[in-house]
Order: C-alpha cells, then structure tokens, then sequence
C-alpha cells in the first residue's frame, strides 16, 4: 500500500476535492491521508519525516511553508490549485505568482519550485501563462480542469420538507476578506503590507493606478450594498441566505447577525460552495469568479458593480470587475432594477460565447473527469518508487492529529477558538465528515 498525503487548505473548498479523489485514488490500491496548516508544525517545528510517498498541495507557497528546505523533499509532489480562475486581461503576472509561488523566477533558482513533480492545472490558459513565463515549468504541467466540478463532487443535496417554502430562496454571496479576515490580522498591519512603497515592484494585486485605500473603498461600498438589501429586500417573497467568503471571519458573521436581528440565515460555512448553490433560486454577488460556478451549473446570477457608479474609480484591471464573464450576466444599476430582475428570475444563457470563456478557465465540460486525471498523474508519479516503510511515522502522525483535535475541541468549550476556514481540526469526526462529501 502507498500513501498520499492531501494537503487540505480551505475547507469549504478543498475537502471535497480531497474526498472525491480518495475515492479515485482507492481503485489504484493507493490511500489518500488528510493534512492541513495545523499540521505543519508536525513537519516544520518538530522536524519529523514526511512519511508518505506522495504529497498533493494547492501551491508552492505551502510546501515551502510546510517544510524547513528544500533538500529534506525526495517525494513527487502534485500541485492541484484551490483557485486557479484569472480571466481578467492583463493579470498573467499575478497568475504567474499564484500557480509558481511567490519566490519563482522563471523556473530557476526556486529550489522548492524545482521540486514539484506535476502541476494539474485547470483550464488551457493556466497552461499557456506559465508557458510564457517558464517553459520548463510548463513541461511538468498537465491540464486536468477544476476538481470541484468532477461529477464525484457535484452531490445534489436536496431540499428536507422542513425547509421547503413558497419564498424565493435568495443566495448573498460575500467577498469582504479585506475588512473581515478569517485570522483576525490587524487592519493597520493590512494597510501597511498592502500600500504601494516607491521604487518597490508591484505586487500581487497592486496596479499602477491605484493603492490601498482604493481595495478598501470598494470593499466597504459592496458591504454597505449588502447591508441595503438586506434592509430593503421583501421577506414575504423571499429567504435569504448568505454564503461567507471562505477567507471571512464567519463567527463575527454571526454575532452580527444576532446582535442587530438580521432576517438572514448563514449557509453552512464548510459545506462544499456548489453543493449550496444548487440549492438558490436566485443568486447576488460582487465581481468575482464565483460567476465561473455559476456560468458551470446554469444559475443566473446578478452582479451588484454597477449599482453604485463611483465604485468605477477604484477598479484597476487586476480587479475581477473587468473579467470578460460578468459580460454574460445582469449589472443592475440600482437596488430597484435589481429587485426587478429578481422577480423575472431568468435562467442562464449558457451561449457558446460564454462557454468559451469557461472552458478556457476551468475546462468545463470536461472537467466531470478531472480527478480521474489527477489520479492517474498520482499513480504514474508513484510508479516507480517504493512504499515507504515509515508504519510508526505515520502513526505517529495520526496521534498528533488526534492531539490536536482535542485541545482544538477544549480551547472551544472555552470559548478561545472556533474552526475557521483553513485553521480546523482534523480529527475522526472531521475526517468522517469529509469522507460523506463525494459520491
């Protein structure tokens, strides 16, 4: 038997690749061990042997934090994106930094880059960047398409009698980070990191035009958007739902909820995101790729850029306001255009146009196959080496694992800590939980 360790970052995006994969993997006699950020003191502070034979991260970026160097890695390791989508003309630098990591250089002198063994990458234009940017990495690349959307992952949950209703039930899907990040980093420490220093390059997200108070500024005008229809919407023809951003403090989410009586329930926050929007009626969202999921499933869905004009001035082209998808969806320009639009609820045009779109991106339709590829990749990675015999490491691993859980669970009852994101436990019932997320 050989192992592979499934580096597990988002959960609400990442678990269920990493069950549905697990259930691919098993028909290759190869067993899939669940990892996440709470692990990595294991390996990295401790020092401890990476006892398995394969390793599956999201980017480069985490491997380097995982390990302490380079030299200790003599394992394939498979790097499967957690968001990969980036049609926005001009953002393939900031493409190039997310799939290479933010220490690569053309594909030399980056030992941790050098070590990677395949990068499954979602769509052909992820392909064609790091092509542009270093050939020799694209050699090592192989377009598998998004892994959320294998048919393995795609479990229709449907709606309990209790919960079925003569309202609309309208999905509020957040992207606030910036004001209300998950690890609670102080807004002066983000603004300082954030703001553009003189004759520095520009980094990931920073434009010519604009700095930091501009990514502020729009940020805290979606938010107030947000406020307002929830202030406004009507609640006898309608049942709203928010879907929190899975880099957002979901706990602060609900305080705010109950203190002020909002009429707003929480989606669960680690439920897989297409397993919920298959069950909205009617969708509402800042620019971002969430509309990729939306153009994939056939849900229209309504954009609230344009509902306040002077949002304008503060978008640059690295900003997903200018992504050529949100062309196929409606932009309201007031809160009473886009109540009309939500009462005419119409179905997607999944023109060919758009698809296009699509498919270079996240390489949809074929993508229902996308981790029968990754598995594949996995087993020939894993073909020419011989299993570990590292029984006690991994055992070992599994104990912290449980250690871990458990002191998680007491800093909870104490009301210290609360699972957030990519910082949660993996113990048994955690595990079980992502075992039930695929088919």
């Amino acid at each position: 038997m050989k192992y592979v360790y499934f580096y597990i970052d988002e959960i609400a995006r990442d678990a269920v690749v990493a069950s549905a994969l697990k259930n691919h993997l098993a028909k290759h006699e190869i067993k899939v061990v669940y990892g996440n950020r709470r692990m990595i003191k294991f390996f990295r502070e401790l020092n401890i042997p990476f006892p398995f034979d394969l390793a599956v991260f999201p980017n480069v970026d985490l491997v380097r934090s995982t390990f302490r160097n380079a030299e200790s890695i003599d394992f394939p390791i498979v790097i499967l994106p957690t968001e990969s989508v980036s049609g926005t003309h001009g953002t393939s630098n900031r493409l190039a930094i997310h799939l290479l990591g933010s220490n690569y250089n053309c594909g030399a002198g980056d030992d941790f880059l050098n070590k990677i063994s395949k990068f499954c990458l979602w769509g052909n234009s992820h392909l064609e960047t790091i092509n542009d940017y270093s050939p020799l990495v694209a050699q090592r690349a192989i377009v598998v398409g998004h892994p959320r959307y294998d048919s393995l992952c795609l479990k229709n949950e449907t709606r309990k009698k209790s919960e079925l209703s003569s309202k609309k039930k309208v999905g509020l899907i957040t992207r606030f980070d910036a004001i209300n990040i998950f690890d609670d980093r102080s807004n002066l420490e983000s603004t300082y990191y954030m703001r553009k220093i003189p004759g520095m390059p520009l980094q990931y997200f920073q434009s010519e035009n604009l700095d930091v108070e501009d990514i502020w500024h729009n940020a805290a005008l979606d938010l107030r958007i947000f406020f307002n229809i929830i202030d406004t919407i009507d609640l006898n023809a309608y049942e709203v739902t928010m879907r929190i951003h899975p880099r957002e403090n979901r706990v602060k989410w609900e305080h705010l909820i109950k203190n002020h009586s909002l009429p707003v329930k929480l989606a669960p926050w680690d439920q897989p995101f297409a397993h919920w929007l298959l069950g909205q009626d009617i969708l509402i969202a800042p620019p971002s790729t969430t509309f990729y999921d939306m153009a994939m499933i056939g849900k229209s869905a309504l954009s609230t850029q344009n509902i306040e004009p002077k949002r304008a001035n503060h978008t640059s082209v690295l900003t997903d306001d200018f992504d050529p998808i949100l062309d196929y969806f409606e932009r309201p320009h007031s809160l009473t255009e886009l109540y009309g639009k939500m009462s005419d609820n119409k179905l997607l045009d999944q023109s060919p146009e758009l698809m296009k779109i699509v498919n270079r991106e996240t390489g949809f339709p074929e993508c229902c196959s996308s981790l029968a590829k990754v598995a594949k990749v996995v087993s020939d990675s894993l073909s020419s080496t011989a299993p570990k015999k590292k029984f006690w490491s991994r055992s070992l691993f599994s104990l912290a694992r449980e250690i871990d859980a458990i002191l998680f669970g007491l800093l909870k009852l104490a009301r210290r800590k609360e699972e957030q994101s990519a910082d949660f436990p993996l113990g048994k019932s955690r595990r079980k939980f992502i075992d039930s997320l695929s088919l």
